[in-house]
């Protein structure tokens, strides 16, 4: 008798969606065919995932809706501080995010209710109105590193 195993294996890899001025949210969010929104990108991330911002200005208020985990961070990164500029309002409503490397004007940041969100390298220029950290344990949980400028 001959005894034939088939064995599937799941893996989950991480994933670096790009989001560009010139992209589209019809795009599959590669290097090559990036995404147009922070908004479409947030859609779709996963556990794990960056999503790379890359130079120009990004608008447009959004909330996150997957939350990474300890061991599986969700990464919102910039190009890099006056690269990178968003004036949209970001609300992290989900836990284990890191979001660096962006220069925000203009709108809000809001952190609610989160369990160890990192937010570093950034810019606040004036403008930036509403820096917010919501919840009863988020000010234990978050570490924030942000320059504030003028």
């Amino acid at each position: 008798h001959l005894i034939l195993a088939v064995v599937f294996t799941v893996s989950s890899y991480a994933t670096t969606l790009y989001v560009a001025t010139t992209g589209s949210d019809s795009a599959a969010g590669t290097s090559s065919a990036p995404i147009a929104t922070l908004g479409r990108a947030l859609a779709i991330v996963k556990p794990g995932d960056t999503i790379s911002l890359g130079t120009g200005t990004f608008s447009g208020a959004v909330n996150t809706s997957v939350a990474g985990t300890p061991t599986n961070r969700i990464i919102i990164q910039g190009a890099g501080i006056g690269s990178t500029i968003y004036t949209g309002g970001i609300t992290v409503d989900t836990s284990y995010y890191t979001i660096r490397n962006i220069t925000f004007r203009g709108q809000s940041v809001t952190f609610s209710a989160v369990d160890s969100c990192i937010m570093e390298s950034c810019e606040a220029y004036r403008g930036f109105n509403n820096f917010k950290i919501e919840g009863k344990e988020a000010p234990s949980l978050l570490r924030i590193l942000i320059s504030l400028l003028r």
